[in-house]
């Protein structure tokens, strides 16, 4: 459902509110390549560990369970570092494969940099919900997946839209998965704080 619902979300406030002019339309519709192949491979690690976790995790196997976190978390860093090094190839590359005007050119050329730190952020997102969900901590889950889409990103793009244009549009992904991060960090804090309570 997640999959789903976050582009609707982010289209239509993404649509109504920052892009209005045809060139920002050419380079949102090509730049989702970029968007689109990394989340796809990310969440295919994820869904694919997400089973052999839980496998381990009820069968009390610590040392497999750390054994399977610690590759998963290589995997996902190797994807992150290895799309954020091709944005430059994917600059120099896609504005001429999609035929796109100068306007949109440089739009793209400025928001695939943006969006190159992302990579990392998205990585550690979708990992930290699979695991949650993988040691029986649905809620926890449920509550990192749906803050992006229904909290963190309308707040930063309506914010950073209005401060950096089309720009802070690119940012505001950038910052929704940061916040989720963050929102992660500090739920897991207040549990270990209240287990030793």
């Amino acid at each position: 459902m997640t999959g789903f619902r976050k582009p609707i979300v982010r289209n239509l406030l993404f649509r109504d509110f920052c892009l209005n002019d045809y060139p920002g339309n050419a380079f949102y519709a090509n730049e989702k390549e970029p968007r689109v192949r990394p989340r796809s491979l990310m969440v295919g690690v994820c869904d694919g560990i997400q089973p052999v976790i839980s496998y381990q995790n009820g069968a009390g196997d610590k040392i497999g369970k750390r054994k399977t976190i610690t590759a998963a978390v290589w995997i996902l860093i190797g994807l992150a570092a290895a799309f954020s090094a091709l944005t430059p190839a994917m600059i120099a590359f896609l504005p001429k494969v999609f035929d796109v005007s100068s306007v949109a050119e440089e739009m793209m050329k400025a928001g695939l940099k943006i969006y190159a730190l992302s990579y990392v952020l998205k990585a550690a997102v979708k990992f930290i919900c699979a695991y949650c969900y993988s040691v029986r901590q649905k809620v926890t889950s449920d509550i990192l997946t749906y803050l992006d889409p229904a909290v963190f990103t309308p707040l930063f793009l309506f914010v950073l839209s209005s401060v950096a244009g089309l720009n802070g549009v690119w940012w505001s992904v950038v910052c929704a998965q940061a916040a989720v991060c963050v929102a992660a960090a500090v739920i897991f804090a207040v549990r270990r704080k209240c287990k030793n309570v």
